[in-house]
């Protein structure tokens, strides 16, 4: 009965071990301060969120020091990061173009590739934005986190 009970305690001890250590990777959330998401930049949502919700998982903005920031929400914090690297396609941008940017922070990179959906006629004078669908390669402190969001650039 003994031996029963400590294997049985054994495996009990395992499995929360086990269950304890395999994660999605990071929390991701929308971004709580209302006032970093503002203004003319890149707007992401998660996939099926209200368009006019105003509530972002990912912003970087195109007018104050253009898209050399953008903020994320990870773990529950808003974090801002830091552009180290971007790639835009040549000539005008097109249905289905790719662009990428990397951004960083302390323990954090995010790698994000854009897909664009929806871009602005050659004479529609009053078009401000591109719409977008991207993916966000998300590594906190050696932990992965794949995130696809839609949203847009522009004002």
């Amino acid at each position: 009965m003994r031996l029963a009970l400590s294997l049985l305690f054994v495996l009990l001890i395992a499995s929360v071990a086990i269950s304890t250590t395999t994660t999605q990777g990071p929390r991701v959330g929308n971004i709580k301060d209302s006032r970093i998401a503002d203004g003319c930049g890149c707007y992401f949502q998660f996939p099926g969120s209200k368009r006019n919700s105003e509530k972002y998982m990912f912003f970087s903005s195109v007018e104050e020091r253009p898209e050399k920031e953008a903020w994320m929400n990870i773990d529950g914090q808003d974090v801002k990061l830091k552009l180290t690297s971007k790639t835009d396609p040549k000539g005008r941008e097109k249905v289905g173009s790719r662009s990428s940017r990397t951004y960083t922070a302390e323990g954090i990179r995010l790698d994000v590739t854009y897909v664009a959906t929806r871009v602005c006629g050659v004479n529609e004078e009053s078009c401000e934005s591109t719409d977008y669908n991207a993916t966000f390669k998300l590594m906190v402190r050696g932990v992965p986190r794949t995130i696809k969001a839609v949203g847009g650039c522009g004002c």
